[in-house]
């Protein structure tokens, strides 16, 4: 099931996202600042976890951190989180333009050591996923749009931090953030 996004609902997105760009900072800040790879990384692997919770697959009897490996016994989460997944990647390439970024080229170069984040994305999820969820209530979004306004965010901080990094370095942060959000089992 495609979402269709029109300019309104756009707009809407844009604006719950630059919203939600202050709970990632407020909770990716250390006394030394704001780690760039790990604000870009949180909210695209929250998409991700996001995006495996709307799978409706039993996640219950795994251990969190594990990964979910997809099998041909489980054809629906596998569909799912390809279609969703695949949806997800164009729309953070349709809002690279307004941004001033790129659309194309720079997702899928490797992550140097040096650039991943410095927690693990479970880790990050757990401390952004409540007040993250509060804030798209607040703004009405509706459910199946909140990984759209997760990765929305990561963009924009992608967007901000041009200068101290490069733009398609921040893209395949972005990404491999939403695939390792879509394959790791989330804390209930």
């Amino acid at each position: 099931m495609s979402i269709q996004i029109t300019q309104e609902i756009f707009q809407k997105l844009n604006e719950a996202a630059n919203k939600a760009t202050e709970i990632i900072f407020a909770h990716t800040q250390s006394e030394r600042g704001v780690h760039l790879e790990t604000a870009i990384y949180a909210p695209c692997f929250l998409a991700g976890t996001l995006i495996l919770r709307s799978t409706g697959v039993d996640l219950s009897q795994l251990e969190p951190g594990q990964p979910v490996f997809v099998s041909t016994a489980n054809d629906q989460y596998s569909d799912i989180v390809n279609d969703r997944g695949r949806e997800t990647l164009d729309f953070m390439q349709k809002v690279c333009p307004p941004l001033g970024l790129q659309p194309f080229g720079g997702w899928n170069q490797p992550v140097p050591d040096n650039h991943q984040p410095l927690q693990p994305g479970i880790e990050l999820v757990c401390n952004i996923e409540k007040p993250f969820l509060v804030l798209m209530a607040q703004l009405s979004v509706p459910k199946e749009l909140h990984s759209h306004v997760a990765v929305f965010t990561g963009m924009i901080i992608v967007q901000m931090g041009k200068q101290a990094l490069n733009p398609d370095l921040s893209k395949s942060i972005a990404l491999s953030a939403l695939m390792a959000g879509c394959k790791t089992v989330p804390y209930a």
